[in-house]
């Protein structure tokens, strides 16, 4: 069973998203690797550029921007035009403020051989804290799914429909031992940055949402301009993908995420599949 990755984001850096965590999280898993960048002008597009050199035969690069669609539908325009380009029987899409477990590659990968009476896996999405020590939030929804004709994204890809009738995927199955992470906070300062960004894109009438910005926006200024590191006691049951980017205020590229060898080391897995 042949398995295609999505991604899509823009100026990733910036708004202080794991981005290249979050891919490399899932390359594993997947047979090709399509990425939508939304016209990144932070660095974020030469991160993508190195990641392809590093994986030549599975990343693949899109970049074009939207600048007539509202909130979510620019999300949606970009995961669409990634879907019809998909190639793998499977679609996995991953975002980029969110992790997959190494421990789980296999897992996945046997459940989605075995899918033959399932369209769509719904997952666990745990809402951690900044330290990676507890998470305070869960909720289940489809990150991976049959790649079937109609197949279209909705509100940003927490959600995928059949474009005809707007009806959910059919027979969906729950796997509530196989959880992705949602590190929503993992940088003790930039969050509030990201709290912006959301306010000022892709504000809806959420209450949620409205009321972290509320809270947050007297908070803007007071963001630190260095990269400066803090000691917390990080879990041992997060993705060794992301320790070594823990306790930091802001969001850097290490240079060691574009090398095969320090991955399979840190990760256990074997990146050299392509």
């Amino acid at each position: 069973m042949t398995i295609t990755g999505i991604f899509t984001i823009r100026n990733a850096i910036k708004t202080g998203y794991p981005f290249l965590e979050s891919i490399l999280s899932v390359l594993p898993i997947t047979d090709e690797f399509l990425i939508s960048d939304g016209g990144s002008t932070d660095g974020t597009f030469n991160s993508f550029i190195k990641l392809k050199k590093t994986f030549p035969q599975k990343v693949k690069i899109n970049q074009f921007q939207d600048k007539t669609s509202k909130r979510w539908e620019c999300i949606d325009k970009h995961i669409n035009y990634l879907i019809s380009k998909a190639r793998g029987e499977w679609i996995f899409e991953i975002q980029g403020d969110e992790l997959f477990h190494e421990k789980d590659i296999i897992k996945m990968k046997n459940i989605i051989e075995k899918s033959d009476e399932y369209n769509s896996i719904l997952q666990p999405r745990w809402d951690t804290n900044w330290d990676l020590n507890s998470a305070y939030t869960l909720y289940n929804t489809v990150r991976c799914f049959r790649n079937q004709p109609g197949v279209t994204s909705l509100q940003g890809g927490d959600y995928f429909v059949l474009d005809s009738s707007y009806e959910k995927l059919l027979k969906p199955i729950l796997f509530l031992d196989i959880p992705f992470y949602h590190f929503n906070s993992v940088f003790p300062k930039n969050h509030y940055l990201r709290a912006k960004r959301h306010s000022k894109f892709l504000s809806t009438d959420d209450g949620v949402r409205h009321m972290c910005t509320e809270n947050l926006k007297n908070l803007y200024n007071d963001l630190p301009n260095e990269i400066e590191k803090q000691d917390y006691n990080i879990s041992k049951n997060v993705p060794a993908i992301i320790k070594g980017m823990s306790g930091y205020n802001k969001y850097f590229v290490r240079h060691e995420l574009f090398n095969k060898e320090w991955l399979t080391k840190t990760t256990g897995l074997n990146y050299f599949f392509d």
